[in-house]
């Protein structure tokens, strides 16, 4: 008999309800708009808000608004709406209370051209995060989940794999995950993940978000 103790759940689904090519455009239509106004929303943020511009090299964030600033874009609304279908499924799988509430804790956008990237790194203050792929191309960069289970990766030594198999999450240290567009990925708040540099000169486009689990009233 097998069990599997502590193991890190991640999600990952296709969404075909999203207008990818407007979205892009929309997307980058913003990122002008807040360069060109040059924000100080960064400075004003008090410690105990979230800074996600420290893990990234190079490369655009919005402010962490997204959502709720444009609630009214049909490309937003049905992202917002097909993350929850998922945020439902985990709900389930991690037997929470019937009166567990879903709460989107931030939304922001990322733009990464030629050689950004984004050093490893953790969400704070929420449960768990997403990234969401607007726009890739071959070669811009995968993002990798790194095993939270450190002394595991002490262990790890790939020459005992048979290479003509991938590796999966129980013997390897890492897993990469190509973006495509239309992918979504979500995965534990705690867990390190960095992603690799764009090397090619077209932008890749994510939106990524955090989620938390609130008990109603």
């Amino acid at each position: 008999m097998k069990i599997d103790l502590f193991a890190t759940d991640i999600w990952s689904d296709e969404f075909n309800n999203i207008d990818n090519e407007e979205l892009a455009k929309f997307l980058l239509k913003k990122e002008q708009e807040e360069v060109t106004k040059k924000l100080e929303y960064w400075r004003t943020l008090k410690k105990t808000d979230l800074h996600y511009r420290v893990a990234s090299i190079g490369g655009w964030q919005s402010r962490p608004d997204l959502f709720t600033e444009n609630k009214e874009n049909i490309q937003v609304k049905n992202l917002f709406k097909s993350i929850g279908k998922i945020t439902d499924e985990i709900k389930i799988h991690n037997r929470f209370r019937k009166n567990v509430k879903t709460e989107c804790v931030a939304m922001w956008v990322n733009v990464n051209r030629y050689k950004d990237y984004q050093q490893m790194h953790v969400h704070p203050h929420c449960d768990y995060s997403g990234v969401y792929y607007v726009k890739t191309s071959e070669n811009c960069g995968t993002i990798n989940l790194i095993d939270p289970r450190k002394e595991r990766r002490m262990l790890i030594n790939t020459d005992l794999w048979d290479s003509s198999n991938d590796l999966t999450g129980s013997n390897a240290g890492c897993i990469s995950v190509v973006p495509k567009e239309g992918k979504i990925i979500l995965f534990p708040s705690f867990l390190d993940h960095l992603v690799e540099p764009n090397l090619t000169h077209e932008p890749r486009i994510s939106i990524s978000f955090n989620i938390g689990f609130k008990v109603k009233g």
